[in-house]
């Protein structure tokens, strides 16, 4: 066997072997989207794919002590067109059905209080995602202020995609968690549900006892929180 041959059999050896490897890695791996292995429906803000200025920092407060936002110093963001500053999730449905997304946000002010996200990169122009006023970290559902709030989306079972796109730089991202309201399983586990009293969280029900008890639904806005809203609504640019 010539030297040239034997090179030859080696080189098309090890092409085999690391495409081997990229096949397997593929799997769970997208490179067009830089993601690796899916999440489950709860995640923290900084298990993501973080891009442009959207950044870890810390605070004792949050979550893990972190939290995911583009600095105080970065400009906003109108529009998601060309928007580089986003953080982006890959989410592990197991049942097909409708979801809602709970998160843990801080919004300081009228200044530092929105967000714009998708779902599987829908609709185009994103979900323009106003938080309400609170200091420090609260829950808040993702919205739509146009569309409704909360959001509900029908997610077949499988990987999807939340990407969370900086508005108005210096609102933060500490976690968040994808709620099913519904599931096409005739038996589904009983999801839990927060009550609130003026917006602060009193016990926790199953949703089976908030149904039967509409006057325990989780009403989330209290009046500051709701003129603060319509004030955003009002005066953003």
């Amino acid at each position: 066997m010539s030297k040239k041959y034997l090179f030859t059999c080696l080189s098309i050896g090890l092409i085999v072997i690391i495409f081997s490897i990229f096949q397997i890695s593929g799997a769970n791996f997208d490179q067009s989207s830089g993601l690796g292995l899916c999440g489950g429906l709860n995640q923290e803000a900084e298990e993501g794919l973080l891009l442009g200025e959207m950044q870890i920092a810390q605070d004792e407060s949050a979550s893990g002590g972190q939290f995911v936002h583009a600095p105080d110093d970065i400009e906003d963001m109108f529009t998601i067109a060309n928007n580089p500053h986003k953080a982006i999730y890959c989410v592990q449905v197991p049942q097909t059905g409708m979801y809602q997304i709970k998160t843990w946000v801080d919004a300081r002010n009228l200044a530092h209080n929105s967000f714009f996200f998708t779902i599987d990169n829908t609709p185009s122009a994103g979900y323009l995602w106003d938080l309400a006023i609170a200091d420090g970290f609260q829950t808040d559902m993702a919205n739509d202020r146009t569309m409704g709030d909360p959001l509900s989306f029908k997610l077949e079972a499988g990987e999807h995609t939340l990407t969370v796109y900086n508005r108005e730089s210096g609102t933060r991202l500490d976690r968040f968690e994808l709620i099913a309201v519904s599931t096409d399983d005739p038996n589904p586990p009983e999801e839990q549900c927060t009550p609130r009293l003026n917006g602060a969280t009193t016990e926790t029900r199953l949703w089976s006892n908030c149904l039967a008890n509409p006057a325990a639904m989780d009403i989330r806005l209290p009046m500051a929180a709701t003129m603060s809203r319509y004030l955003n609504a009002v005066n953003d640019h």
